[in-house]
């Protein structure tokens, strides 16, 4: 290697230096660089100077990539080419900016390469697991939420077919939230079809009763006069048609006692107040209301006929309460201001035996008659119990 010595731009001696290519071989061996591919150096012309392997066949003779040297335009320059073993490669050339000498190194693409499809894999391989462990879970929710519809299916068809239920307990809150749904909606069902049977057969029972109220009244009616029939018949089975209707707006629960006496004395409550009412709110149940609706019906029919009610100076005052624990209706029914009356009638007629019979034979109560020179005042006493009467405050 010759390198000139310049002193005021003139070379004024060269240094020359001797370097074995042995000795640029080991330097090159030396150097930690990898195993694999090659590396060398090449002076200007192209020619190997030292190779780290293959040296003895390679040095002194022209290197493969002289002309891609030659053409080199930058101090160094990066390629990817295909030698003449068929191997592709990575190739860098570096230019010694002193003597001109190229440092060139080539590494197979594949040995490049090789830690990024590691890489590659080792992410397919952690991607792939992943991709198991999302499909197991699918699979295991997928069961369960499975499982738990299945479930709620055979609830609802339950439901359908109107089997007893129970709330379900699954793994899934919303499919247990509809269940336990479901199962509330059974049960209310289920005591609404209760009630729907009972009051069937209350409804069967009153009707039973009804009719034979009919034909007993219809049969002890006094028929010599056909208007004077028709007008009784009618007015008591209109009695027993509005109890009826008081029954059914309160869906056979029990009948509203204000009610039944306003429904027999409303044609006179507005004239003058010639009826009063004193008392608590009070329901009767069933089994009681038309009963008392027919009492009721029959003194109405007397006060209209013979009472204070055939006149317009009559007046009417109704009070009730209820005594004792909420076990006795205590009823007062007291004419007055009508036709005088010296003593009771000298025959006792259909509407007499009416009240006398029902308050003793279906209300199991008693009824006192007392014909003032006012007007006629009636006293009831009615058991309550085991009734399940409602009663609150006036």
């Amino acid at each position: 290697m010759v390198v000139p010595v310049h002193r005021d731009g003139v070379v004024v001696y060269l240094l020359h230096a001797s370097l074995p290519a042995t000795r640029l071989r080991d330097i090159l061996r030396a150097a930690r660089l990898p195993d694999v591919g090659s590396i060398g150096v090449i002076d200007r012309d192209g020619i190997v100077l030292a190779r780290r392997d293959g040296h003895e066949e390679a040095v002194s003779r022209r290197a493969n990539s002289a002309e891609r040297i030659a053409a080199m335009t930058a101090d160094e320059e990066t390629a990817r080419r295909v030698g003449r073993d068929g191997w592709e490669s990575f190739t860098v050339f570096r230019r010694l900016p002193t003597s001109g000498w190229v440092i060139g190194a080539a590494v197979p693409v594949d040995v490049v390469l090789a830690p990024l499809r590691a890489n590659l894999w080792a992410s397919a391989l952690v991607g792939a697991l992943l991709v198991v462990l999302a499909c197991g879970n699918a699979a295991f929710l997928g069961r369960l939420v499975a499982q738990d519809i299945g479930g709620l299916a055979l609830l609802g068809r339950a439901f359908a077919d109107r089997a007893p239920l129970a709330a379900p307990r699954g793994s899934i809150r919303e499919v247990n939230e509809v269940g336990a749904i479901l199962a509330d909606a059974a049960e209310e069902r289920r005591a609404s079809d209760d009630r729907q049977t009972l009051l069937a057969r209350e409804v069967d029972h009153r009707a039973k009763n009804a009719l034979a109220v009919v034909q007993s009244f219809t049969s002890l009616t006094s028929a010599d006069d056909p208007t004077a029939f028709k007008r009784a018949v009618t007015g008591r089975i209109s009695a027993l048609a509005r109890v009826q209707t008081l029954l059914a707006e309160d869906r056979w629960a029990g009948a509203d006692f204000r009610s039944l006496v306003e429904g027999e004395t409303s044609p006179f409550m507005s004239e003058g107040q010639r009826v009063t009412l004193s008392g608590p709110d009070l329901k009767l149940p069933p089994r009681l209301a038309q009963p008392v609706a027919m009492v009721l019906h029959e003194l109405a029919t007397n006060a209209v006929k013979h009472g204070a009610l055939s006149r317009e100076t009559g007046r009417l005052a109704i009070s009730w309460q209820v005594v004792g624990t909420g076990n006795t209706l205590r009823m007062r029914w007291a004419e007055s201001d009508g036709p005088p009356v010296s003593k009771p009638p000298a025959r006792r007629g259909f509407g007499s035996r009416v009240i006398e019979s029902t308050m003793k034979m279906q209300l199991k109560g008693a009824a006192r008659l007392t014909w003032l020179e006012a007007g006629l005042v009636c006293e009831m006493e009615i058991p309550m119990s085991g009734d399940g009467m409602h009663h609150g405050g006036e």
